[in-house]
């Protein structure tokens, strides 16, 4: 199918309808560590104990919503019995959480409703209405938060909740080195658990293309492991569970070195200093098996947007920029013509201008995004100063941020949310996979797939806790929460102790992480 003009305006008429109701309420005053903050909340009294036969019961006939609620009668009761539970003087105990879904539909898209509402007032029952599963999935979690040594923290509670924005993601970048299933079924265990709602799935760059294809098996490159098909489905049907959407990139024009493989079955190639960019040559043998890989890859990904890269390119006397713009139009207008909607870094929009009206732009520089949204662009914020996790040197300090900030009522509809990005450059074998005679990056020795267990903790330790940081950001920033007060930290810390409890790969409480040392203590080769 094509995407309509009625399709994108049905996105915008989503995100107009996100800012109609207002912006935040007023949060709890209590040591409560709910996180992200909800949008609109009242609470008191407290606490409430579960019973030791507390249940979960729905009427609801989504198979999503059943398992997730096995999910979470599993987080909530683990410790249930054992806990020293507490109660107020004459207070009930909390026997069943009741959800109330609008609709069974399971489609996941960016319209896609994740509201619910949640209450109780002293036992025996708490209330959960929401209009999708995904928004009941949301309201366990929040449910979930509340517990805590087996009683609610609150013996009343009234929440009305929403995010304020439809994309809230994390980028992983297995163009580079490959994350392990396990560490990517992980990673999504957390996102679930602080409502962000997009993978994106950064599947090829210089040093590989990490997923197989059938019809170019020569793709497989660098030694390195690769995602099947059927692991890609599994991640995506895992992902789907959890209300997270899968968005693939495959690098659609610079960053090329990963398609080398396929140098004998028509793409050609610009060089610059062992740096590659697909060349768009004249008998469109390039564009040709582009337009093959990328509808190889297109039903392995439900999700409708497709990203295609296009950031970093160059020019010579054969990728010209002229060639260039032609090219990267031809594979977003082919995208169309599967169904999807084309993404691109923002280099597509102001270097080669080469973008349809339809394409959604990533912005990671400083100046990115009121230029996009100016121009009635779709946008991503995802601002290398504040969401770009390789970067130790972003703090919650900076994660926590308005991502809307100076721009208008009219420029924020085409805001569709924000985006953490962890690159992988400093786990390559070489420099950028492309420059062996330069001095090696700091984690090389990583590549090695003998030492995925290394990666899997170096990397997870800088992800997390600090994505839980740009998580609440775009679900719900509140100005008058500093990320330097005594309540933030509370909170930023509730949420890393939950994670760890939770079995999620982090860097351990008190410390600090990064590729080649954790608390303090280096990895070895």
């Amino acid at each position: 199918m094509r995407v309509t003009q009625l399709e994108i305006c049905r996105i915008a008429c989503f995100l107009i309808s996100l800012y109609a109701t207002g912006g935040n309420t007023e949060r709890f005053s209590s040591g409560d560590t709910l996180w992200p903050l909800p949008r609109e909340l009242e609470a008191s009294g407290g606490p409430l104990p579960l019973s030791l036969a507390f249940t979960i019961q729905t009427s609801s006939e989504s198979e999503i919503l059943a398992r997730g609620i096995t999910r979470y009668l599993e987080i909530i009761t683990t410790h249930l019995h054992t806990a020293a539970r507490s109660r107020v003087n004459g207070s009930k105990e909390l026997e069943v959480l009741r959800i109330s879904v609008k609709s069974d539909d399971e489609s996941l898209n960016e319209g896609t409703s994740y509201e619910y509402s949640l209450s109780f007032d002293s036992g025996p029952q708490a209330t959960l209405t929401a209009l999708t599963p995904y928004g009941a999935l949301y309201g366990m979690e929040t449910f979930s938060q509340l517990v805590v040594d087996g009683s609610l923290v609150y013996t009343s509670v009234s929440i009305s909740d929403k995010p304020s924005f439809v994309h809230r993601g994390l980028m992983l970048d297995t163009g580079r080195r490959f994350f392990p299933m396990d560490l990517l079924y992980n990673t999504l265990d957390a996102m679930s658990y602080v409502k962000l709602n997009v993978l994106h799935f950064h599947l090829s760059d210089l040093c590989r293309f990490s997923v197989e294809s059938k019809l170019f098996p020569d793709l497989r490159n660098n030694e390195s492991e690769i995602y099947t098909q059927d692991d890609v489905r599994n991640l995506v049907a895992y992902a789907r569970d959890r209300g997270i959407r899968v968005m693939p990139e495959v690098e659609g024009a610079a960053h090329a070195n990963g398609l080398l493989g396929l140098k004998n079955k028509g793409l050609q190639f610009c060089n610059h200093s062992g740096y590659t960019q697909l060349y768009n040559d004249p008998q469109g043998n390039t564009l040709k098996t582009m337009k093959a890989i990328l509808s190889e890859m297109v039903p392995l990904f439900p999700e409708q947007i497709f990203h295609l890269g296009l950031d970093e390119v160059f020019t010579d006397k054969n990728c010209t920029l002229q060639s260039l713009q032609s090219f990267e139009l031809a594979l977003q207008e082919h995208l169309l013509q599967l169904g999807k909607i084309p993404a691109a870094w923002e280099e597509a929009l102001s270097s080669t201008k080469s973008v349809t009206n339809r394409t959604v732009i990533q912005a990671w520089k400083a100046e990115g995004i009121k230029t996009i949204v100016d121009l009635k662009q779709f946008a991503i914020n995802s601002l290398s100063s504040h969401f770009y996790l390789n970067y130790m040197g972003v703090t919650p300090l900076q994660l926590w941020t308005d991502i809307a900030v100076g721009l208008n009522e009219t420029e924020v509809q085409y805001l569709l949310g924000g985006e953490m990005a962890m690159w992988t450059d400093n786990y390559c074998y070489i420099l950028e996979c492309a420059y062996p005679l330069s001095a090696k990056p700091s984690a090389y020795w990583m590549y090695d797939p003998l030492h995925d267990g290394t990666f899997t903790q170096s990397v997870a330790g800088i992800i997390w806790p600090r994505a839980v940081v740009g998580a609440g950001s775009f679900w719900n920033y509140n100005s008058d929460l500093s990320a330097d007060s005594a309540e933030f930290n509370m909170r930023y810390q509730g949420q890393h102790k939950r994670l760890i409890e939770r079995g999620i790969i982090s860097c351990p409480v008190g410390c600090s992480c990064d590729e080649l040392t954790r608390c303090g203590k280096p990895y070895f080769k």
